[in-house]
């Protein structure tokens, strides 16, 4: 990611990140092995919704501090 942020940044390359979390209601779902399910039921990973960053610093579905600086620098697409 540095490497990659590095060079687009220096050549104007547009960067995007498609985030994977669940919502509400994808916990409906009928399939998945014991992992799935024990995410689910800690409700690891869920997002309110694709616009809602309620709670979102910290969750465990923020972004790994060490990529902070480049995906929110106002120029990388989520």
């Amino acid at each position: 990611m540095r490497c990659a942020e590095c060079k687009a940044g220096e050549k104007d390359i547009p960067l995007f990140i498609s985030p994977h979390y669940y919502f509400p209601s994808d916990l409906d779902w009928h399939h998945g092995g014991a992992l799935e399910a024990a995410m689910h039921n800690l409700h690891m990973f869920e997002r309110a919704g694709q616009l809602d960053l309620t709670g979102f610093d910290g969750s465990g579905s923020d972004w790994m501090p060490q990529y902070k600086k480049y995906i929110n620098n106002g120029k990388t697409y989520v």
